[in-house]
């Protein structure tokens, strides 16, 4: 073996370690900013929303979060990872071509399907229509009813908003003291630690896949090293 391919073959664990190095950073950067929009989501969310499936609340809206973030940027990881790879020596440019197409081989984790609460619906019999204002315009008791139904509807509605907020406000304060919120935030860490950048899994973790192409080329061009 001579000393250029002594060079080359160290020049390739290099750049082995350096995309390694690149696809930790990528995954790990994009699991902090869903987590932290996790976060933001969970305080608007009602209490409805989450408690009835925990696990399914979390996981659709953290891989779709993890996805976006990883789109983001994969594109440019594999493009650059090929074109280092490229310079290293003319004969790895179609192995450069090979890992800089293989972000459309990837598989990502699939999301479960949302399962919807029962929504309780009031019986027909039950529902009372709105009251039927007086409407003769020339009855002086009649201009006053109509004033009566009409500030009538008025504080119904203020009456309304405020219990909608009410509401709003208790989901809040049921999910803080039931520590749900934080529950979910441990069940969107242990997703991504195993189903992003776990080490097995169907489909395999996405860190997996990456790694296996980066190794799988590195072995190639060191065998054409020789």
């Amino acid at each position: 073996m001579d000393i250029s391919s002594l060079d080359r073959r160290q020049a390739l664990t290099e750049w082995r370690d350096r995309q390694l190095f690149a696809v930790l950073s990528m995954i790990n950067g994009a699991a902090i900013a869903a987590r932290a929009t996790l976060d933001e989501q969970l305080r608007d969310a009602a209490l409805t929303q989450s408690i009835w499936d925990p696990t399914a609340f979390v996981r659709i809206r953290i891989d779709a979060l993890m996805r976006e973030g990883i789109y983001r940027q994969l594109d440019n990881l594999l493009g650059q990872a090929a074109s280092e790879l490229g310079l290293l020596d003319p004969q790895f440019v179609a192995l450069a071509t090979t890992i800089a197409e293989s972000g459309t081989a990837l598989e990502m984790p699939a999301t479960p399907e949302p399962i919807t609460p029962p929504v309780a619906v009031q019986p027909a019999a039950d529902r009372k229509a709105d009251p039927v204002p007086l409407t003769t315009p020339t009855s002086r008791f009649s201009r006053i009813g109509s004033l009566v139904g009409s500030g009538a509807r008025e504080w119904r509605t203020k009456a309304i908003d405020g219990m909608t907020d009410f509401a709003a406000s208790m989901s809040r304060t049921i999910q803080d003291r039931s520590g749900l919120d934080e529950r979910m935030r441990r069940l969107a860490t242990q997703h991504i630690a195993v189903a992003w950048m776990g080490d097995t899994g169907e489909p395999r973790p996405l860190k997996t896949q990456l790694i296996a192409i980066i190794n799988e080329v590195t072995q190639k061009a060191r065998g054409m090293s020789q």
